[in-house]
């Protein structure tokens, strides 16, 4: 329960946090990765080298990021391209 400072329960504020606490659909999670991911993790890439490594490491977090809408860890021992198929994503 959420409580105002006059010491009654806020009603809006409650329903707004329970509403975030929801499970929400993995092609929901996805959408926000694959609109969010580039922007953010790219953000003034023009001075940047692009090399293997730096790919390599933008790579790595955009999968962590799959394995966490997919609920796979890394000691579950799932391929990469199980993932990304289970989550209708090609690769790049």
């Amino acid at each position: 329960m959420v409580f105002t400072s006059d010491g009654r329960r806020n009603k809006e504020v409650y329903t707004r946090i329970v509403a975030t606490k929801r499970e929400l659909s993995n092609t929901a999670k996805l959408s926000v990765l694959i609109s969010a991911f580039d922007l953010i993790f790219t953000f003034g890439q023009e001075s940047w080298v692009i090399n293997e490594r730096v790919l390599s490491q933008l790579q790595t977090a955009k999968l962590g990021f799959m394995r966490r809408v997919h609920h796979v860890t890394l000691r579950d021992k799932v391929r990469s391209c199980e993932i990304r198929k289970d989550l209708n994503v090609e690769p790049k």
